[in-house]
């Protein structure tokens, strides 16, 4: 259940403008059960990266393979969490959002008490978003994504806008789901600790489009996000960073 970019050209304007592409002949491949980040700083193309593998734009030239199959469009084995908090539909329970829309299905209950327990808001369950704090809207988004069994999760930065806590108890609750799962994650971030602690494969991008590096983790499991190895580490990223030129 592979992801494989072959040649890939890409621009949000009309071909015949003959504007700069944001990629240009992109070629990487996302390996079946990888957690992988897609890290850069702002404006990079990470998001435009993600939602192309997603199928939500398409590529003006060269192909996006899922499984060996062309990714034309949204796909239901590949399930995205955006960062944006309010992604849930406001009038719904979290229970209804999670379901949604295969509500009153055949043993539907049962399927989201185990979700609502796997993400921790099985005491929220008759809530609506708008009486939850940011961080339990994306755990519920989450649970939401896992509930048509996907063979991906896609996330575009979803804990940019939570605060640190917040942040790491769901950066340890993906890391927790993706071993239980045995699923693929792909994780936008401009967040060099935040790529360093989840990822077993850190991708990181140019300024303007194309890779930088691809690189596997050197962090053995667990992870201690204040242990000297793991600082160690997260300064010699920020030099290979600059080594490469590229900057926040």
């Amino acid at each position: 259940m592979s992801i494989v970019i072959n040649d890939l050209t890409f621009s949000y304007q009309p071909k015949e403008k003959e504007a700069a592409p944001l990629f240009e002949g992109l070629n990487f491949t996302v390996n079946q059960g990888e957690l992988l980040a897609i890290l850069g700083p702002s404006g990079c193309g990470k998001s435009s990266l993600i939602k192309l593998m997603a199928g939500f734009l398409t590529p003006l030239e060269g192909t996006i393979l899922f499984n060996g199959q062309a990714v034309e469009k949204p796909y239901g084995e590949g399930q995205m969490v955006f960062q944006d908090s309010h992604q849930l539909y406001p009038w719904l329970s979290i229970r209804d959002n999670i379901s949604f829309p295969n509500k009153g299905k055949k043993g539907d209950s049962q399927k989201v008490d185990s979700l609502l327990a796997a993400v921790g808001l099985e005491n929220r369950a008759d809530f609506f978003p708008g009486e939850l704090s940011g961080g339990m809207r994306q755990r519920c988004a989450l649970a939401r994504a896992l509930y048509y069994n996907p063979k991906l999760i896609f996330m575009d930065e979803p804990f940019v806008s939570l605060d640190a806590p917040s942040r790491h108890r769901l950066q340890d609750l993906v890391r927790d789901l993706w071993k239980e799962w045995g699923i693929t994650v792909i994780f936008v971030t401009h967040d060099i600790e935040e790529a360093l602690y989840l990822s077993d494969r850190i991708l990181l991008m140019k300024d303007r489009g194309g890779i930088a590096l691809s690189q596997d983790n050197p962090l053995s499991l667990p992870r201690d996000r204040w242990g000297e190895m793991f600082l160690k580490e997260v300064s010699r990223f920020h030099s290979l960073v600059e080594s490469v030129g590229e900057s926040w």
